[in-house]
């Protein structure tokens, strides 16, 4: 106990000042701390009496700020939905208002953000997807690296390759995949089939292999781009020394700035086999375009084993990691590339080698940082 309150508990003053007004003082004190917090967080807010004590507040406009609610799924960086599960008859009451302060918090963290746009939505739209929606009705392909990408307005835009024109058509929903229509598309003039596609906002980001070329990667805007071919635009990232493309390339996002893209080809002094690269770019806040770093050469292989079909995921720790497939073609490993500063290769995902054929390792790492793998192979029964 400190010496003010023992003075109060004992002789009913301190310096000449009654516990009565001590305590008035006190209230004021309280009152300002609380004017000086909700002041502009409320509508018609004035600088009148508010009495934290009693929760009086019958000589001020505005009124404390009591909404809250629970988030169900993770935020991220950039717009999280508030869900405040209102009653549409009383909302006036119970709503988030724009410009209100709010403090979002867990366990262990809390960060004060702040309302700026509040809806309400009293109706639910229910989308019969049972069907399958026909995007393109010809001989196309598609990869696993370039899914269906939902963008920030809600449109869907998706990609498929014609395998004898080797032009890699977009195509984008408007109405929650009911329809498409096309949207642009790249001629990628062969040399291989595999391509990758992201997204942040309305921007989309595809990297492919660009014949006679290299590792190429193009960008564009889904609400502005015009219906034509864009391999004009596209910027070539890595180039093989003899032009021989590997299987397979993938390219993620983090929730900041950086965009990351891995690809296999032979390069020089390793011409034996196929090796993954790798190389990091910075996303501009004003445009939406790439400025790319240095290429790595993640795998170092040049004799029998080969390494393709790479797909990349950000860890927790800001880091990549590629999951790739090592094989000679009669043995396969699964394996990752993790970096912390320089690569660590060879990482076997499962412990020995499959004596039965493996492919298209996948990897995906959750909100909590743990990492998961899958891929298809056979086994001594199938």
């Amino acid at each position: 106990m400190g010496n003010l309150e023992n003075a109060l508990q004992v002789g009913g003053y301190f310096g000449g000042i009654s516990i009565q007004r001590y305590l008035n003082m006190e209230r004021l004190a309280a009152n300002g701390a609380a004017l000086a917090n909700i002041s502009g967080r409320t509508s018609g807010m004035t600088a009148a009496y508010f009495d934290i004590f009693n929760n009086l507040n019958a000589y001020s406009a505005g009124i404390m700020d009591t909404t809250k609610t629970t988030i169900l799924i993770p935020t991220l960086a950039g717009e999280t939905v508030l869900d405040a599960h209102v009653d549409v008859s009383n909302a006036d009451t119970q709503w988030f208002k724009v410009g209100q302060e709010v403090s979002v918090q867990d366990d262990v963290n809390k960060e004060y953000v702040t309302v700026t746009r509040a809806e309400i939505s009293s109706d639910i739209t229910t989308y019969d997807r049972s069907t399958p929606i026909t995007v393109v009705s010809s001989a196309f392909t598609t990869s696993k690296d370039a899914r269906p990408q939902v963008l920030s307005n809600g449109w869907i835009v998706s990609c498929a390759m014609n395998t004898s024109t080797y032009i890699l058509y977009f195509y984008v929903s408007k109405d929650n995949g009911a329809t498409t229509t096309p949207l642009c598309s790249v001629s990628v003039a062969g040399n291989g089939l595999s391509f990758c596609l992201a997204s942040k906002g309305t921007m989309l980001y595809c990297g492919f292999n660009k014949a006679s070329t290299g590792h190429a990667f193009v960008s564009f805007d889904a609400t502005t781009v015009s219906n034509s071919d864009l391999v004009s635009n596209a910027v070539v990232i890595n180039t093989p020394t003899i032009n021989i493309f590997g299987s397979g390339m993938s390219l993620t996002l983090d929730n900041t700035n950086g965009i990351y893209f891995t690809n296999c080809a032979k390069y020089t002094g390793y011409t034996n086999s196929f090796n993954i690269s790798y190389v990091k770019g910075t996303i501009s806040a004003v445009d939406g375009s790439v400025s790319w770093g240095s290429v790595e050469q993640v795998t170092t292989d040049n004799a029998a084993y080969n390494n393709t079909t790479p797909t990349i995921v950000v860890k927790n720790d800001g880091n990549p990691l590629i999951v790739f497939l090592h094989s000679d073609g009669s043995t396969w490993y699964i394996r990752a590339a993790n970096y912390t500063g320089t690569w660590t290769v060879n990482i076997n995902i499962a412990p020995s080698i499959y004596a039965y054929a493996q492919s298209s390792p996948d990897a995906i790492v959750l909100e909590n940082g743990i990492l998961f793998c899958c891929w298809q192979g056979k086994d001594a029964t199938d």
